[in-house]
C-alpha cells in the first residue's frame, strides 16, 4: 500500500513537530511556508508504513538549496522526542558545526524538548560524559564523530544514541576524509546490524515486517548530487529518495564567441556586451 497524498495533508510543520518547536522555526528562523512536495514525499507520512518516520535508515539526495535541512531536522527532532535519545549530527566543517549547534540550541530549548547541545568540533569539547540526562544532540566534525563512536562502541553505549545524521554524505568520495566517514558509518552499521530486520526498506509491500519503532540507531544521510547514492543506501540498508527539485530552476546556456545559446532549443538567446 503506497498511500496517497490528500490535499495539503502533511504539508505543515505542525503535522510533524510540537507547536512550541514550530514557533521557534517561525519566530527565530522565519520559516512560515509549507513543505515542498518532495519533502512531504521523502518523509512519507502518507504511506501505509511510514518507515522513515518510524526509524528506518534513510538516504536522500537533492540539489543544493532544495531544502534538505528541514527534512533531516524534522526526522532528528522527532526521533529525539519519540525515543528520548539524543542524535549525533556530523558535518564536514567547523563553521557549519558552529552554525548548526546555535540553531539546535534554540530548537532544543523549547519546552516540549528541553535538552542541551553538546559540541565536539575544532578545539571545542563539551565537558562531562558524551551523553548526559539533558543531552539532546551531539554536533561533531567527521573526525570527532569517528573518535566518539569508536569510544562508545568500546563502552557499548552506542545504543544511547537515537540517530546518526550525516550531512554532505557525498564526502564519502572525498580523497582526504572520505575513509573516515566510511569508517564511522561502518562502525554504526555493524554495531546495529545485530538488531536488524532482514526486509528491504524500499519494498512497500513487505508483509513479513511490522516495522514498529526501531530501537537501534537510525542512520540518516543526505547529499547533494552523488553518482553512487544508490549503492550507499543499499550498503546502509536504507530507504532511498532522490529528487532534482530546485526552488529556482537552473538554466544552462552555452557561450560561443559573444553569443549565448540555449542548447535545448538550439537558438541564440542574446549577444553579450563586451
Amino acid at each position: 500500500g503506497s498511500g496517497t497524498l490528500s490535499a495539503r495533508q502533511y504539508y505543515r510543520l505542525d503535522d510533524y513537530l510540537p507547536a512550541d518547536v514550530v514557533r521557534v522555526y517561525r519566530e527565530e528562523f522565519g520559516i512560515t511556508r509549507d513543505l515542498y512536495d518532495w519533502q512531504v514525499q521523502a518523509l512519507g507520512a502518507h504511506l501505509e508504513k511510514p518507515r522513515v518516520l518510524q526509524g528506518c535508515n534513510f538516504v536522500f539526495s537533492a540539489p543544493t538549496s532544495a531544502g534538505k535541512t528541514i527534512v533531516y531536522e524534522i526526522l532528528a527532532l522527532r526521533r529525539l522526542i519519540s525515543t528520548n535519545k539524543p542524535f549525533m549530527l556530523v558535518l564536514p566543517t567547523v563553521a557549519l558545526c558552529q552554525q548548526k549547534a546555535e540553531t539546535l540550541d534554540l530548537l532544543l530549548a523549547s519546552e516540549s524538548i528541553n535538552k542541551k547541545v553538546k559540541r565536539f568540533f575544532g578545539g571545542v569539547n563539551s565537558r562531562g560524559a558524551y551523553i548526559e540526562k539533558d543531552t539532546g544532540a551531539l554536533v561533531c566534525t567527521i573526525e570527532k564523530a569517528n573518535q566518539l563512536v569508536g569510544r562508545m562502541m568500546e563502552e557499548q553505549s552506542l545504543g544511547e544514541l537515537g540517530a546518526l545524521v550525516v550531512d554532505e554524505l557525498h564526502m564519502v568520495a572525498d580523497d582526504d576524509r572520505g575513509y573516515l566517514l566510511e569508517l564511522l558509518l561502518t562502525k554504526v552499521r555493524f554495531s546495529t546490524a545485530t538488531m536488524e530486520t532482514s526486509t528491504d526498506p524500499n519494498d512497500e509491500d513487505d508483509a513479513e515486517d511490522d516495522f514498529s519503532l526501531r530501537e537501534d540507531v537510525q542512520v540518516i544521510g543526505m547529499s547533494a548530487t552523488m553518482p553512487n547514492v544508490g549503492q550507499v543506501a543499499q550498503w546502509l540498508g536504507a530507504r532511498l529518495f532522490v529528487t532534482d527539485f530546485r526552488p529556482v530552476p537552473l538554466t544552462e546556456f552555452v557561450k560561443e564567441g559573444r553569443y549565448l545559446w540555449d542548447p535545448h532549443k538550439q537558438e541564440r538567446v542574446r549577444l553579450l556586451e563586451p
